[in-house]
């Protein structure tokens, strides 16, 4: 099968989401379907990592191909240095209609504009519940009205599951009622590597440990495999 030279291309992303919450990837206790389907169907690259831990910096590298370093983009709420192309704008100059649905979170001046991308309407600003579905009406509705002599780049980028990080968050005043003892039964083992720091703690961990605000200084194991 001949491959075109110009192919078009659906990059989606998700939010906060590890291997290890993909059905086809070995985890029982999730329901993926549509994932699966791609991971069956396609290729998966089990040893690629995110370039940083933290949202907007694994963001700037992504869509820059640059370390972190190189994009100033080393917390939450920067910007990529502005003589750094995009990936949109890499895309743009070889003649794609390039456009963007969801979020973003490389600050600047989103959402009225992300350099090399058009923006689609997405209820991006609520919960991963509320924008996500606008997310893929926006790329449907998009891709029906589009100028079909272009290929396309269109990156959909979801919130979830990122909403899950809001569930303690969110009754930080008593986090001890977030305790269903019938449903913990149910809930998935920790990761091997996951295990407490026995005590007594170092001290460089116990002041760090002290310092915490209280929704995440209070989590149990069972509220870490609720999360995961």
């Amino acid at each position: 099968m001949q491959v075109a030279s110009q192919p078009n291309i659906l990059l989606i992303v998700t939010d906060q989401q590890h291997a290890n919450t993909i059905g086809a990837l070995g985890q029982e206790h999730v329901n993926t379907p549509a994932i699966d389907e791609l991971v069956q169907g396609g290729t998966s690259f089990t040893q690629s990592y995110c370039a940083n831990p933290v949202c907007s910096p694994s963001r700037s590298a992504m869509f820059t191909s640059r370390t972190t370093s190189e994009t100033g983009v080393w917390t939450n709420g920067r910007s990529i240095r502005p003589e750094l192309p995009t990936m949109g704008e890499h895309f743009h100059a070889a003649g794609y209609d390039t456009s963007y649905a969801g979020k973003w979170h490389v600050p600047k001046c989103y959402p009225n504009a992300i350099d090399g991308f058009r923006v689609l309407s997405s209820g991006i600003g609520h919960q991963g519940t509320v924008s996500d579905p606008l997310i893929t009406d926006g790329c449907v509705n998009y891709l029906y009205g589009r100028d079909q002599s272009q290929p396309f780049l269109m990156v959909a980028s979801y919130m979830q599951p990122h909403d899950v990080c809001e569930w303690l968050r969110l009754n930080r005043v008593n986090p001890d009622g977030l305790r269903y003892p019938k449903l913990a039964e149910e809930l998935p083992s920790l990761p091997d590597n996951f295990a407490s720091i026995p005590e007594p703690l170092p001290e460089v961990i116990a002041k760090k440990h002290n310092g915490l605000e209280p929704r995440y200084g209070n989590w149990y194991d069972e509220h870490f495999r609720y999360y995961i």
